[in-house]
Parts: C-alpha cells; structure tokens; sequence
C-alpha cells in the first residue's frame, strides 16, 4: 500500500534497535478532519517499547492525509527505518477470505447410469408418481470426484429427494481444473437434477 508520508533525517529516539529490516514502529488510532489531515491521535502499541515512538510519532501526525471519511477514526503505522527515514502508511487491513470459485461448465466424464438412478428413486414417491427437483453443492477434487457435497434446494421437501440426490455424489467424475498443467481441487460445483417418475425421462443431471 502506498505511504501517506515519507520524511528523511527525522531522528529516532533512543538506542537505534533493528527489528526486521525496520528500525522501529509505532501505531496511531487517529480522528479524520474534514481536511482529511489528523487529530487527537493516540498511540496503540510501539515496538520496540521504552522508546518514545508512540509520543513522537503523535508529534507528526498532523502530517499525514488519510484515506478515511471525516469523522470517522483511522489506523496509521509509522516506521522508523534504519536509513533514519520515517514512513507512514495506512494500518493493513486483513485480507479477506475468497468466495470459493464455481465451475460453471463442468466436464463431465462419467455420470449416473439410468439404473443407478432407478435404484436411488425414493420408494414412496415412485409409488405415488410424484416428481421432483434437487440440487447439490459439490467441492471437486483433484481427481475430478465430487465430496463434500451439500443439499441446496429439493422440491417437494421432504420426499426423499434430497437424500437420494446426495447418494448420486459418487458416481460423478469430471475433468479437473489444471494449474501449471497439473489438476487442482477445491472449486465447487452445483448439480442440479430432474427426477421424474416416467422411464424415458428418468433423472439425469442438468448443465447447470
């Protein structure tokens, strides 16, 4: 991330102490004016401490333009390097998770044969003609597997669907996603399926 400010030949107080490359680091929780500029600064950790690094990095706050709305409190890391430089940049913020990524245009190269799906069909609703929908989440493995697959939708509830949905898991395989030439699994995959108690139409999974 960019700094906000960069000063050189300020002087660090104290014995000069090398943590990691950085003479040394305070935190700052600061309150944005309407200029963007700092105020009422407080420090929240220095490292190393018994220093001063907190008292003089408040010393040059008033420097330093924020990226936060006014009125509002802002984070900002002042590094001492060993150059005898001072930067301030804004407090990193945590990474966040990725979304799990969706094949949207799955490869099929095996899939439910007609009798492993007749055998899968819930009985009663067999029995009582009655049809359904189903859809499944599915992680892909690097083997092309389908695992960890959770039950997404099932219409009408409570009929057997889900369940008999989730049994068909094992017999899917599709070509896996490639990285550098080699298969990867992780991504996900939604199954969505027709079950219909008619033979020429019996459940078969649909390009999602």
């Amino acid at each position: 991330m960019k700094p906000w400010f960069v000063e050189s030949d300020m002087s660090y107080p104290g014995a000069p102490i090398s943590v990691q490359g950085v003479m040394g680091a305070a935190a700052l929780d600061c309150l944005v004016q309407s200029d963007g500029h700092s105020r009422a600064c407080r420090p929240i950790w220095e490292k190393p401490d018994g220093h001063g690094l907190g008292s003089e990095a408040i010393k040059v706050s008033s420097k330093f333009d924020h990226l936060g709305r006014p009125g509002e409190h802002d984070c900002v890391v002042v590094y001492w390097t060993g150059a005898g430089a001072l930067v301030a940049a804004p407090w990193p913020e945590p990474p966040r998770p990725k979304a799990p990524s969706v094949i949207t245009g799955p490869d099929w190269i095996r899939l439910p044969t007609q009798d492993q799906l007749a055998r899968l069909y819930p009985p009663k609703a067999l029995k009582d003609g009655v049809d359904g929908h189903t859809s499944i989440d599915c992680v892909v493995t690097d083997m092309g597997t389908l695992s960890a697959c959770k039950l997404t939708s099932e219409t009408p509830p409570d009929a057997g669907f889900g369940a008999a949905a989730l049994a068909t898991a094992p017999f899917f395989k599709m070509r896996p996603q490639t990285v550098d030439g080699q298969p990867v699994g992780g991504a996900h995959v939604v199954v969505p399926m027709a079950w219909k108690t008619v033979h020429d139409d019996a459940p078969k999974p649909a390009q999602p």
